[in-house]
């Protein structure tokens, strides 16, 4: 009936026929223009794209599902399974049927219906995770019209280079052939002569091993894996590592579908790893590939029972349907077993320490010896064409005979790629560092955990710290405190790693007990404070480790009415520790405890204001100095800098250990400071420093005095001591003192990370010559892209010195922008240089008469400076 459609068609209407044809016609498409366009044709490449989307922080997509009508269900499960938010608009393509064959007719319809596509949404950049046959015409297209095209990895396809041409290179049937020819010999097809090859040349490639793409010319390349950063972590991966007890001591077997008869896979299977379990005394762990027959599992079983005796050391794992690579990450086996499946080659990206081994050469070989080649010739060459695959990479051992054996855990993998990438800390460090600043925060968390490869008991206190704040970002606080948990529940491993041991950790912990508090979750709040204390009392000086959450431990216990117990515990800890660590915007909650603190009445509390030194002899006992630096602090806080220093002086006469404990000199600084008076803040600081040196506190202070003073060089020096970590502007309240102090002394990356990181309530409060400073500093280095975003963040701020803003605009060539920004300030030009810029603004925008007024204003003010043709204008 369809042919007899196509005659009759022919016979009535043989133009339309024609054009209707593959031969002419082209899809019709209503697309939208966006900045980024994408193509992918399944489902795998969807869960590609959209990890990349999350990594690079990409928006503005138009997402093209490319199909035929052999699978017309998988466009609908993709469309099912894609993520709305992440593009702005998604369309179907319909490719003729067997795309990938060589054939004139249907590749010049893929052709024009690619041109078509990016003809409509004329993006600045493609995406692509296919780069042979019709896909070359993407490339083609894209860079004919000055589009960028990135290259993201597929899987280890990307790696088969001239050999994913497979169909070119092969002889094919003749009509094949003949296609093959037209194109190569006719000139009305040489268009199509590119579908021959592969496309080469990309601005970026995104690829788990980017150094080994040497086949593709790129500008750029990321290194990019869709299982890093924990992305495709779920519960499942934890309760099925539970469930089978699995740990870093055993085997993992990643099981793969092949045409072999069941019996003969499962008993040269079984009979391989029985020989590995026991030569090595390890428990074997099968994962079953989701696609394994119902009876290829009940061969596995029944061949499990038969060779394995009472001590059974291999185990099949019923669950199929759950991905093998984050449950490497966390389960970290010793060894990961396979055939050639592409967990193989991944496996080091997830687990650096464990071995990936491939057996394929070891299992052809007794397959063989068991059953004729040619009974399982399909399977022979399928498993021998992936083989091909994996041996390209270096981190893959391989076992070709029984004597290779005992090879598996003696012998590391030849060095290769994995070593050069992984573990490079500074770099990833670096990387890791720019991301987090571009709010990238997946790419953070990948780099961070390439940085330190071998876990996060090998990463520094500070990066770990680090680790925990961008896991913050991506996976949210409830995921952050369950790490938490685990990590003092396994508190021997981080212990011996020092993080356990670091005042910071707990210090961010605090912070966790405070949201927990803030929520209500008084219960789950101190579960946390419990086990912190629990774990930190293996340390001598546990209680100035764990300071910060005790004092929010009384925080919630006032909350709850528990007053007595509040004031135990406070006069516990605080009376051995010094508790001047506190910055001044978290006092506050010394003065929410004061009352629990003194005991007294409202009334003796009003002493603070009156007399110091009555309220002293008030309070007569062993805690006396401590309530007096409490109300120290009160005065402090309540701008009564004058009374903060006649009370510390009074309790500075007491010759007590306690005195000496409690260090009152460094609150002493802060209102000496505050006063003025920076040569007595100067001694002060001097004196604590005596008992605490190293102690984060002073070196914030000390900070503060430099700042106070404008020694902006030696200002930053002590807030890089007092913040050692890889991201130094994680305090919010410090930014805008660093961005101030960074464009004095000149320090352009400094200042541009503190402006971005900084909230935009803290703009409010930030002084106006601050903002003016930046924004001439930002002109002077030439920061055009750096001025446009500050003018879109901030442009409600009230700026005056708006010349550098324009002048940025009118270099990207938005002349628009660049004369409002100018006729929206009610101030006139006063420069020569300023006057000249807007009356060549006017000229390129075509306002003679405001152009010819400002050339006037130049030749009448500066004459001696402006150009011979500004009287050409007049």
């Amino acid at each position: 009936m369809r042919a007899l459609r196509k005659i009759n068609k022919l016979i009535r209407h043989p133009r339309r026929f024609f054009m209707d044809s593959l031969w002419f016609s082209s899809p019709q498409l209503q697309l939208e223009k966006t900045s980024n366009l994408c193509f992918i044709s399944h489902l795998g490449q969807l869960k590609q794209l959209e990890s990349l989307i999350q990594y690079e922080n990409i928006t503005e997509i138009t997402l093209v599902i490319l199909f035929t009508r052999a699978n017309l269900k998988m466009p609908e499960i993709i469309r099912q399974q894609v993520s709305d938010s992440m593009f702005k608009q998604i369309a179907m393509l319909e490719l003729p049927m067997q795309p990938n064959r060589i054939n004139v007719r249907k590749l010049g319809y893929i052709k024009r219906s690619y041109k078509k596509v990016l003809e409509s949404v004329s993006p600045k950049r493609v995406y692509v995770l296919s780069f042979d046959s019709h896909y070359v015409f993407i490339n083609d297209i894209a860079q004919a019209n000055g589009i960028e095209v990135n290259l993201i990895e597929e899987g280890t396809a990307t790696y088969k280079y001239v050999g994913s041409q497979k169909t070119v290179n092969s002889p094919g049937n003749f009509n094949e052939r003949f296609n093959k020819f037209l194109i190569q010999y006719v000139p009305f097809f040489y268009g199509l002569k590119s579908s021959l090859g592969y496309a080469k040349n990309y601005k970026s490639v995104y690829a788990a091993y980017p150094e080994m793409l040497e086949c593709f010319d790129f500008e750029k390349s990321e290194r990019f894996f869709l299982h890093a950063g924990g992305l495709t972590y779920s519960e499942v991966t934890q309760q099925l590592a539970n469930k089978y007890g699995i740990n870093g001591r055993d085997f993992l077997y990643v099981s793969q579908r092949y045409p072999i008869n069941n019996f003969d896979y499962a008993k040269t299977l079984i009979g391989i790893l029985e020989k590995i379990s026991k030569q090595f005394n390890r428990r074997i762990f099968i994962k079953l590939h989701p696609k394994d027959t119902p009876a290829f599992r009940k061969a596995l079983v029944a061949e499990i029972g038969r060779n394995i005796d009472n001590d059974k050391k291999i185990f099949l794992i019923k669950e199929a349907e759950f991905l093998i690579e984050p449950a490497i990450g966390l389960i970290r086996p010793e060894v990961v077993l396979g055939l050639t499946s592409t967990t193989l080659v991944y496996t080091n990206l997830v687990s650096v320490n464990s071995k990936a081994v491939s057996l394929a050469p070891y299992f052809l070989k007794s397959l063989s010896e068991s059953q004729s080649q040619s009974d399982n010739k399909q399977a022979f060459e399928v498993i021998d064409q992936h083989y091909k695959i994996i041996n390209i990479f270096k981190q893959v051992q391989h076992v070709t005979s029984e004597s290779d054996l005992e090879q598996i855990l003696l012998v590391q993998a030849e060095s290769g790629v994995v070593d050069k990438s992984l573990g490079d800390i500074d770099s990833h460090v670096e990387v890791a560092s720019q991301a987090y600043r571009e709010s990238k925060y997946l790419k953070a968390l990948c780099n961070l955990q390439w940085a330190y490869p071998e876990g996060l008991e090998k990463m520094p206190i500070d990066s770990f710290i680090d680790y925990l704040n961008v896991n913050r970002k991506v996976s949210g606080a409830v995921y952050v405190r369950e790490l938490l948990f685990s990590v003092l529940r396994d508190s021997r491993k981080y212990l011996i790693a020092g993080i356990l041991n670091n005042s910071k950790f707990y210090n961010y912990v605090a912070k966790d007990i405070t949201a927990l508090h803030e929520q209500g979750e008084y219960d789950e709040a101190m579960s946390l404070v419990s086990l912190v204390t629990k774990v930190a009392e293996a340390n001598l000086h546990y209680r100035e480790l764990i300071l910060a959450v005790t004092i929010e431990q009384c925080h919630i216990l006032l909350h709850r009415g528990q007053f007595e117990e509040a004031w135990e515990l406070n006069n516990q800890t605080i009376n051995n520790e010094d508790i001047t660590f506190t910055p001044d915007d978290a006092a506050n909650l010394l003065l929410q405890r004061y009352l629990c603190f003194l005991g007294i009445s409202q009334d003796h509390r009003n002493l603070v204001w009156e007399s110091p030194t009555r309220l002293i002899d008030i309070l007569e006992n062993q805690s006396y100095v401590l309530r007096g630096l409490i109300a120290g602090w009160e005065c402090l806080l309540s701008r009564q800098n004058e009374k903060c220093v006649e009370l510390l002086l009074e309790i500075q006469k007491r010759d007590s250990m306690l005195i000496r404990c409690l260090q009152p000199d460094l609150l002493l600084a802060k209102a000496y400071r505050k006063l003025g008076d920076y040569t007595s803040a100067f001694r002060s600081l001097v004196k604590a420093e005596k008992y605490r040196k190293s102690f984060y506190a002073i070196q914030i202070e000390i900070a503060e005095l430099n700042y106070a003073k404008n020694d902006w060089a030696k200002y930053k020096a002590s807030y890089r001591r007092a913040y050692p970590g890889q991201f130094l502007f994680s305090e919010y309240r410090t930014l805008p003192n660093v961005l101030n102090a960074s464009i004095h002394v000149r320090d352009l990356d400094d200042a541009i990370t503190a402006y971005q990181l900084m909230r935009d309530e803290d703009v409010k409060f930030l002084d106006s010559d601050v903002l003016e400073n930046f924004i001439e500093f930002l002109g002077t280095e030439e920061k055009w892209e750096q001025l446009i975003n500050f003018h879109h963040r901030f442009h409600r701020v009230g700026l005056k010195r708006v010349w550098p803003i324009a002048l940025a605009y009118r270099k990207k060539g938005d002349l628009e922008s660049a004369c409002s920004i100018i006729e929206s300030v009610p101030l006139h030009a006063s420069t020569s240089e300023e006057l000249r810029f807007i009356a060549e603004l006017y000229v390129l925008l075509n306002k003679k008469d405001d152009s010819r007024a400002y050339w006037a204003e130049l030749l009448r003010k500066f004459p001696e400076s402006a150009p011979q043709h500004a009287w050409n204008y007049l």
